[in-house]
């Protein structure tokens, strides 16, 4: 709602929200970005990590990230 409000009343905003269908999946939509203009988006992804049998613990992030997941009706940005 605070999102919409802004984009309708010309102000720049964004919004992430997460997936219903799986919690590793986020949109992220820019409203109000001025032609030429460019936005600066960082992620920080925070998370708890399984403890492995020998106390050792895991984190894996895939060597190719492709968009598995696009709602019908949204645009996808190529992130540079």
């Amino acid at each position: 709602e605070e999102y919409d409000d802004a984009v309708s009343s010309g102000q720049q905003a964004f919004l992430l929200e997460e997936s219903d269908q799986s919690s590793d999946i986020f949109s992220l939509s820019v409203g109000s970005l001025p032609p030429g203009e460019s936005a600066s988006i960082r992620l920080e992804y925070v998370t708890e990590l399984a403890v492995e049998a020998d106390d050792g613990l895991k984190f894996c992030l895939p060597a190719v990230l492709n968009p598995r997941y696009q709602p019908q009706g949204r645009k996808t940005v190529k992130i540079q």
